[in-house]
């Protein structure tokens, strides 16, 4: 395979072969299981030639358990498995605009039990655990109403035997930061931490904003006032009030978290609940400084992966060493879910997807 792609668009074909293979039903796999193995050892060959992105089969639409073809790409253990989910965007009211907010409770359900199952290291929860019940039905309205909700998604994530890291998006958003974070168990919204020689890094995209997290004298309002004005004078398409910016105090910590990490040669994975790595259908979601955002990140050689939410879509792109992977919204995911695994080997990254989450792997 490396001589046949050496002689053309490697990258181009490669991604054709990979992209059916994705979309075959899963009972092929297992008609042709011994064809699997063959292709995911040629694939792993392949990789290790190319350095790039292959896409992989997805599990099955709210499967809970089920043998993946996955596991013949692993060699060994993994290092570090850690389980993913974003946009939730739990309420106790209809659907609307494609969103199916009670449905996501019984899909985070789902989700938690799988991941019980796996022995994983962690769940990050990439943000907008509720919607609020303030724009689709009049019961509940309020602050009262999105205090049950999220303390039916709480209730659900407490039920996780791996801990829970919570990052903050724009939807949690319906009462003062110094109430929510006690009850999410945070002292501050962004954070850090390290397993097993990889540091793990949350950053807050909330941090200047327009949100009700913040009184509209403080600081960060006003700026976030500001910055939004300025961006919408530019036509820029990420000026929407529903985005926020990293500010200046977090990105000299996120410099120096960085900086350490080089020190004791430690891979990274960023995590936040906006995008910052710009595509043909994210512009609206982006981080209103992901330019700036972008600069530190690829500055930095110990940056592997940057995973966000926020677009209920997905999306994946790539740049220099690091992946920018988008996991789509399960709140948008009624009958099929969307969660995935992540699986960091010494020399790959796998992310098994479910539901609407592609599975993919590269090579570190």
């Amino acid at each position: 395979m490396p001589v046949i792609f050496n002689l053309v668009d490697k990258d181009k074909y490669l991604g054709w072969y990979m992209t059916f293979f994705s979309y075959t039903q899963w009972t092929e796999y297992a008609r042709y299981g011994g064809h699997l193995v063959l292709m995911n050892f040629c694939l792993i060959v392949s990789c290790n030639f190319f350095q790039t992105t292959h896409i992989l089969p997805t599990a099955p639409d709210n499967s809970v358990s089920v043998p993946s073809p996955l596991s013949s790409l692993s060699s060994s253990k993994p290092v570090i498995s850690f389980g993913v989910i974003a946009d939730i965007q739990y309420a106790d009211k209809k659907p609307g605009s494609k969103r199916y907010y009670r449905q996501s409770l019984h899909n985070l359900d789902l989700s938690v039990r799988y991941f019980n199952q796996q022995h994983l290291d962690f769940i990050i929860q990439l943000g907008d655990l509720i919607d609020g019940r303030d724009k689709v039905e009049v019961v509940g309205v309020g602050q009262e109403g999105d205090a049950q909700d999220l303390s039916r998604v709480l209730s659900v994530l407490n039920t996780s035997k791996a801990p829970v890291y919570h990052v903050l998006g724009n939807h949690d958003f319906f009462q003062p930061r110094q109430k929510l974070l006690p009850i999410l168990g945070l002292n501050r919204a962004y954070q850090s931490f390290v397993i097993k020689g990889w540091k793990f890094i949350i950053l807050d995209g909330m941090d200047v904003s327009v949100s009700k997290g913040w009184s509209t004298n403080h600081p960060n309002y006003i700026l976030g006032r500001k910055m939004s004005a300025d961006l919408v004078r530019k036509k820029s398409p990420n000026s929407g009030t529903w985005n926020g910016a990293v500010g200046n105090e977090q990105l000299a910590w996120l410099k120096n978290e960085l900086k350490t990490a080089k020190e004791n040669d430690q891979k990274v994975i960023v995590f936040c609940h906006f995008p910052v790595k710009p595509t043909r259908l994210n512009g609206v979601y982006l981080l209103w400084n992901y330019q700036e955002v972008m600069d530190v990140l690829t500055s930095s050689a110990q940056v592997q992966a940057y995973i966000a939410g926020h677009n209920h879509q997905g999306s994946f792109n790539k740049e220099g060493s690091i992946r920018f992977v988008t996991i789509p919204g399960m709140v948008e995911a009624p009958n099929r879910n969307a969660w995935a695994v992540v699986l960091i080997f010494p020399d790959r990254i796998v992310i098994k997807g479910f539901g609407k989450v592609v599975s993919r792997f590269w090579m570190l």
